[in-house]
């Protein structure tokens, strides 16, 4: 109905109705006991009326403060329901404020840097091979040491000139370099982990071979082979007959006079989808014509594939047939598409860098901001000493706290407001997880880290509203939208909706603005010229024939000859149909504008009242309407209503 509509202009209204909160100008109206001020009202007037001629006239200023007076009921009526501490509300709202706080729990700046960076990235195809030196996050120094000083040696070979394939089968503990040799193949942004795609980004020619690189899955030795623009997506049909390591000579041999006899066809002009549809043994495909997805370079397909369907440069250009080993292809181009611009693209890299490792960079960022802001102040000793009173259970994910120890020291503070050992046990108990470390040191000492953050950023999130004016404003706008939403759709929309008993007394006290004026069952014939008028009537005169089936058969002849509207209409509905005499039969009404009309009026219906059924999604929208206007006579019944006079006199510009 019309709940959408509604609930855009009002919350229009609210957006900025907070940012006054705490205005000393006059108030212009109050309800109740609470005041509105003028400037609130002015601000919000402004900006729901720029395009008015006439802004401050005294009829536009009038009808503007009814309208806002009758969303600040509604609100009020909402709060006074219990609306505002519902589990449903609460939990939406939670859910709003939550996505609303994101942008300012993070660094704007690096979080920008991370966008650039990354589109600069996905313009780039990368292929490296790569070695890894598996040590876990955790290790003590020593494995630490051992691994690291694995991965230099096997980068000593390298720089030696070893075959990398060599050196990678011996030294990686990756378990696809036994049959890739260490070949990663092309990637671009967010394929790999960040240090890792880094890394490889950062080599800048041929060759070169960095340093051991630290992730979580050990130290990685990486060589650039390759790099290249982003080859965009390519959109293909292609012709597949099967061939592979398995068939006999005979059958290999059959298979490359197939598609040799299927590629001379295509030379001769004859068309690639009936081939396809033909020949084709990938049944996925063949019915379509051959036609596959749109697909990029890192796309399952065989890599002589993908080069082949890369290279084709005209929409229609067909491949030379080319073997895989599924078998061999003729490969046609249907269209291609590069990298949309960054514009397009930023909402899309954004989510990927908030599901990325990336996003820890903005995020540390922004805890080390707020420690500044928030005086953060730690004293570590008192970590040392928690650390005694935990065991290896923790390492299980079960360790509990002694609950006589004595964990009143202050671990670290924001502003004056201190947190202690016992605060971090409590958090720690319900946050830790099993076979996450090795080591009980390092364990406590990332829960530790994890915690610290955890609360930098819940104290922010409880600060922002009282930091960040705007911020406020639109958790308040969100807030008072979700109750007007809820009132209205209780009281008004829905209600008209599912009141039957109540919507037909309403229609039954208004059954005279529900009529039907006089109307004609009838059969308009929209036709091309005489000659098709002449054979509708022919046709029509003919004993057992619908109008429909006339309809088809003027169509059979020329599919341009007719179109047939018909149904029961009102006079004025069809301005056709008000050209004929009103009474039954058929009726030639000629040239109107550069088609011809045959009218033929099956029956007539005099006016009268329209039954419920016909009418009900009208009668809904009005019942809305009426139920709504009740709702505010109640509202200004029961909340008092005072507006300034002498304050809206001051603004009205004659």
């Amino acid at each position: 109905m019309k709940s959408k509509s509604i609930l855009i202009l009002l919350v229009g209204l609210i957006a900025t109705a907070s940012i006054f909160a705490q205005d000393k100008s006059p108030a212009l109206f109050t309800i109740g006991n609470e005041p509105v001020s003028v400037k609130e009202f002015k601000y919000i007037y402004e900006k729901n009326n720029s395009g008015e001629k006439k802004l401050y006239s005294e009829k536009s200023l009038r009808d503007y403060l009814d309208l806002y007076i009758n969303f600040k009921l509604k609100v009020k009526a909402a709060k006074a329901a219990g609306m505002d501490t519902s589990a449903k509300f609460t939990k939406e709202f939670k859910n709003y404020r939550s996505q609303l706080a994101a942008p300012y729990l993070t660094d704007k700046q690096v979080t920008q840097k991370l966008i650039d960076e990354a589109y600069e990235r996905l313009k780039i195809e990368v292929r490296v091979s790569h070695i890894l030196i598996t040590v876990s996050p955790d290790a003590s120094p020593k494995d630490t040491l051992a691994a690291y000083n694995k991965a230099m040696e096997a980068r000593a070979k390298l720089l030696k000139n070893e075959d990398f394939a060599k050196v990678a089968k011996e030294y990686s503990k990756d378990p696809s370099a036994q049959y890739n040799n260490g070949d990663l193949g092309y990637f671009t942004a967010f394929q790999m982990i960040y240090p890792f795609e880094s890394a490889a980004y950062n080599l800048k020619k041929n060759g070169d071979i960095t340093m051991p690189i630290r992730t979580r899955f050990g130290y990685h030795i990486i060589k650039l082979t390759d790099k290249r623009p982003y080859r965009g997506e390519v959109k293909v049909r292609h012709i597949l007959i099967n061939n592979n390591d398995k068939y006999t000579t005979v059958e290999q041999q059959n298979a490359k006079n197939k598609i040799d006899t299927v590629y001379s066809l295509l030379k001769k002009g004859e068309s690639f989808e009936s081939l396809a549809k033909k020949y084709s043994d990938h049944q996925q495909s063949k019915d379509n014509g051959g036609e596959l997805q749109w697909f990029n370079s890192f796309a399952s397909y065989p890599e002589e594939f993908k080069d082949a369907a890369f290279s084709l440069k005209n929409k229609g250009d067909y491949s030379k047939p080319l073997k895989t080993t599924f078998g061999w292809h003729i490969v046609q181009l249907i269209d291609t598409k590069g990298l949309q611009t960054k514009k397009e693209m930023e909402e899309y890299i954004k989510q990927k860098i908030s599901r990325d490792s990336r996003s820890e960079a903005s995020r540390e960022a922004a805890i080390e901001r707020f420690k500044k802001e928030d005086k953060f102040k730690e004293e570590k000793k008192n970590l040392d000493a928690f650390t005694k009173m935990t065991d290896t259970m923790l390492l299980h994910g079960k360790w509990k706290m002694n609950a006589s120890a004595d964990m009143s020291k202050t671990l670290f503070k924001l502003n004056d407001k201190a947190y202690t050992q016992k605060d971090f046990a409590v958090w720690l108990e319900k946050n830790q997880s099993a076979k996450r470390f090795s080591s009980l040191d390092y364990a406590v000492h990332q829960y530790y880290k994890d915690y610290v953050n955890h609360t930098v950023i819940s104290y922010e999130d409880d600060m922002l509203e009282k930091k960040y004016e705007e911020f406020k404003n639109v958790v308040n706008e969100y807030r008072e939208g979700i109750l007007l939403f809820e009132i209205t759709d209780k009281l008004v929309w829905s209600k008209a909706m599912q009141d039957s008993a109540g919507l037909e007394k309403f229609f039954d006290a208004h059954k005279d603005k529900y009529v039907w004026k006089d109307r004609a069952e009838a059969q308009i014939f929209d036709l091309k010229d005489e000659a098709a008028v002449k054979e509708a009537k022919k046709l029509l005169a003919e004993k057992g024939k619908t109008a429909t089936e006339v309809n088809s058969e003027l169509n059979k002849i020329n599919p341009l000859n007719s179109n047939l509207k018909e149904g029961t209409f009102e006079k004025g509905e069809v301005p056709q149909l008000d050209l004929a005499k009103w009474q039954v039969g058929m009726q030639d009404i000629g040239k109107q504008g550069d088609r011809y009309y045959l009218i033929n009026i099956v029956s007539l219906k005099p006016a009268g009242t329209k039954k419920l059924s016909e009418v009900r999604g009208l009668a809904i929208s009005d019942y809305q309407d009426y139920l709504e206007k009740e709702w505010l006579k109640e509202l200004r019944g029961k909340y008092e209503v005072k507006i300034a006079d002498s304050e809206l006199n001051k603004l009205i510009q004659k």
